[in-house]
């Protein structure tokens, strides 16, 4: 858990008013992220949801009068077949990342067993291609000027690539004209700003 996030604020202060929509895929579990937004998008009078494979939000958060809770089995699926407005700002922060596989520390086992009793096989491989199936399924609704937030994407400066949750995702988005704005733990990228 993060509050990275929050970086985010000077980029979303910058954005045009229009009636595109805030959109959080992977609610938060503590950390303020879906409440932050929720506060974010009536500031800016934009329509807000948080996407989730579980109910924790929905059960906990239902006081937020901002936020439309969404549960549904990946967000893949829920970008897929419901996506139909334009975004303005897209926070990636779900399927967890399991930080040393060959390590495997008690709170990601945690994790694993959890994904496992919705029948889902956590993996790294399977966290990156769900968050690229997220963004190829969202970049049709894209407004062009838009922020991407990449929660939990390093920047491995040996390799010279990004990795972690989002890292097939900056290089699509730099290809659809985003500038990378680096972080410790992520990236903001940001279109026509």
């Amino acid at each position: 858990m993060s509050n990275f996030h929050l970086g985010a604020k000077t980029f979303i202060d910058k954005l045009d008013i229009n009636d595109s929509i805030i959109l959080e895929i992977g609610s938060e579990r503590g950390e303020g992220s879906t409440a932050w937004f929720d506060a974010v998008a009536k500031d800016l009078n934009k329509e807000f949801y948080s996407v989730d494979v579980t109910d924790h939000a929905s059960t906990t958060l239902a006081h937020l009068k901002n936020t439309n809770l969404i549960v549904t089995s990946a967000g893949s699926v829920w970008t897929k077949d419901n996506l139909n407005k334009k975004i303005s700002v897209l926070y990636l922060d779900n399927y967890d990342w399991i930080s040393t596989m060959n390590n495997i520390r008690p709170v990601e086992q945690e994790l694993i067993n959890e994904y496992d009793s919705r029948g889902v096989n956590m993996s790294n491989f399977d966290c990156q291609r769900e968050h690229l199936e997220q963004m190829i399924n969202c970049m049709p609704y894209m407004d062009e000027q838009s922020i991407v937030i990449c929660d939990d994407t390093p920047f491995d400066k040996s390799s010279g690539v990004y990795f972690g949750k989002n890292g097939p995702v900056i290089p699509y988005l730099v290809i659809h004209g985003y500038k990378v704005y680096r972080f410790e733990n992520g990236v903001i990228l940001t279109r026509g700003m």
